[in-house]
């Protein structure tokens, strides 16, 4: 399982993809960095700063993620309703992974489980990668009660335990 760390967005704040990214969400219009889409960013709007930041940081590996806010800002956030879900399916179809984007926000998403879900049944679990995103001091968004379907989509070994497990190193090195 990739871990992220704020530390290494911290990098992407720098990049030429990271300014084209703050600058279409500004205008309200998608960055010029291509349409085709690889992977499906899944996160909560709450995360907007970092989701930017990751975006940049995958586009930079030359990743093609897709931010819905970000590469559809048309989108209607204001409840949930049948247009947005369309265009999230489309999305989500077009792209041959998901990566959910675990946060202190995520937990409390509509939207997310709603968009696991449906990836998981069109594409399959292998195709769901979890990435937190983290600092030392921010493993307790590993506890995530209601949410322990996560652990399915831990497909290369790592489990959530053993990312527990390095907080209490981190803690008992500190």
């Amino acid at each position: 399982m990739e871990v992220i760390k704020r530390s290494q967005l911290n990098e992407a704040l720098k990049t030429q993809n990271y300014r084209i990214i703050c600058e279409s969400a500004s205008k309200k219009t998608p960055p010029p960095l291509g349409r085709d889409f690889q992977v499906f960013l899944c996160h909560d709007t709450d995360d907007k700063d970092e989701i930017r930041a990751l975006k940049a940081y995958f586009e930079n590996k030359g990743i093609r993620a897709y931010v819905a806010e970000i590469d559809d800002p048309q989108i209607s956030w204001k409840g949930i309703n049948k247009k947005t879900a369309s265009v999230l399916q489309n999305r989500m179809k077009e792209c041959s992974k998901l990566y959910y984007i675990l946060s202190k926000n995520s937990q409390a998403s509509t939207w997310m489980p709603w968009e696991v879900g449906f990836f998981n049944g069109i594409k399959g679990a292998d195709n769901i990668k979890v990435i937190p995103i983290i600092d030392k001091d921010e493993y307790e968004v590993l506890n995530f009660p209601g949410h322990e379907y996560l652990e399915l989509y831990s497909t290369d070994g790592v489990n959530f335990e053993n990312l527990r497990l390095l907080k209490r190193i981190d803690e008992a090195i500190s």
